[in-house]
């Protein structure tokens, strides 16, 4: 989405930035009560700006404040959008970076954090606001790649010395490349502690993944397993992509499961189970077909289609939050099917547009369910401008 940052300063020191505003616009039926509260029609902006100062070579600050707002949308302290009070501005990362050595480095604040292909842990581009995480990461840079040790502290309600509202996050992320065959090779290990419920939840993550491509054949997979307390058996997830790749087209078939206790933590969910948005990552059971392809310089086109069905009939399927149940269970296992649009034109360097479209066709499941219109089709459509520097 942005340009290459760009730099003015002093010798011995320096100051980066670059940068992005979007605006979407966004038009819905029958999404309401899939995922929480939506309009049918919305817009939303944002003006995100990466700073990076660096004093010298080896230590770095960054700033990304960011103003992000639905149009017209009421907050706690204005309720028009033409007084003088505005609130949205926020800052995305606070952070300082330093360089030890050649091969170690420590960040420390609020930052974005995004791990392979976002299906465990992502930045959440597509939400106007985005993601990211208070935490501290040592980094480990080798002829291979890199491992990221990770703590992050998810919640902290209260400044007493309650134990009873914290969320705090570990994680041991390595990250592999050997050439175009085996370009991404990551294993990773994932531990939430979690007391902000009724009962305490101890989750463990251990997963791998791998991506890359021997001629034209184009392949990734990503699985995990869960344990803990309060987790609960069957807890899984399969990802497996396989096809065919050739500039500038590409063609993959994709087969995904997760178990009916599978916990899904901080994905980019947008990317994986339908843009619109009706399926969490559990108890679920997903083929998809997806095309890709630059058939000019100035237009990128993606189709995806996808067929869905609960993995066990014993329990119900999952909103896009993967915790909130859809409809009570039933006898059939076909949850529906989704076909998706998007459609990307480049008009200049810095400036692009991209046109969306998304329907989910419920299936035999969610017509069992019809309590608030799920055997209705859900119709999603956005339109969305972004221009960088």
């Amino acid at each position: 989405e942005m340009t290459e940052k760009n730099t003015v300063g002093t010798k011995g020191s320096q100051l980066n930035y670059k940068g992005h505003f979007q605006y979407r616009l966004e038009s819905a039926a029958n999404r309401q009560g899939r995922q929480g509260e939506q309009q049918q029609e919305q817009g939303a902006f944002r003006l995100r700006t990466y700073f990076q100062f660096k004093p010298d070579e080896k230590l770095t600050f960054n700033l990304t404040p960011q103003a992000a707002r639905g149009f017209g949308v009421d907050n706690d302290i204005t309720t028009t959008n033409e007084t003088v009070n505005h609130p949205e501005l926020s800052f995305l990362e606070a952070n300082v970076d330093y360089q030890w050595f050649d091969f170690l480095s420590t960040k420390v604040g609020r930052q974005e954090v995004s791990y392979g292909d976002h299906l465990v842990i992502g930045a959440l581009p597509w939400l106007n606001a985005g993601r990211s995480f208070d935490a501290m990461t040592l980094s480990f840079h080798h002829k291979y790649g890199k491992s990221d040790l990770m703590y992050s502290k998810i919640s902290d309600n209260t400044s007493g010395l309650s134990s009873t509202d914290d969320a705090d996050l570990m994680t041991l992320y390595n990250s592999f490349s050997f050439g175009p065959s085996f370009k991404n090779v990551d294993i990773y290990y994932m531990h939430q502690d979690d007391t902000r419920g009724a009962s305490r939840t101890e989750l463990n993550l251990v997963g791998f993944r791998v991506k890359g491509q021997t001629g034209f054949v184009y392949y990734r997979t990503e699985n995990g397993v869960q344990n803990g307390a309060g987790i609960g058996d069957e807890a899984y997830q399969y990802n497996a992509e396989l096809g065919v790749k050739w500039k500038p087209f590409m063609a993959t078939v994709e087969y995904a499961v997760a178990g009916e206790n599978y916990r899904q933590l901080y994905p980019t969910a947008h990317k994986f189970l339908g843009f619109a948005d009706v399926l969490g990552r559990r108890n679920v059971e997903q083929l998809a077909i997806h095309l890709k392809g630059n058939p000019t310089k100035w237009l990128n086109l993606n189709l995806d289609y996808h067929m869905f069905t609960r993995n066990n009939t014993d329990i119900s399927a999952f909103r896009l939050n993967g915790a909130t149940e859809i409809g009570a269970n039933g006898n059939s296992d076909d949850i529906g099917s989704e076909i998706d649009l998007v459609a990307n034109l480049k008009v200049q360097k810095n400036l692009k547009f991209q046109l969306g479209a998304a329907l989910f066709t419920p299936g035999q499941y969610m017509k069992d369910n019809d309590a608030n219109g799920m055997d209705d089709q859900v119709r999603f459509l956005y339109a969305q401008i972004n221009a960088s520097f």
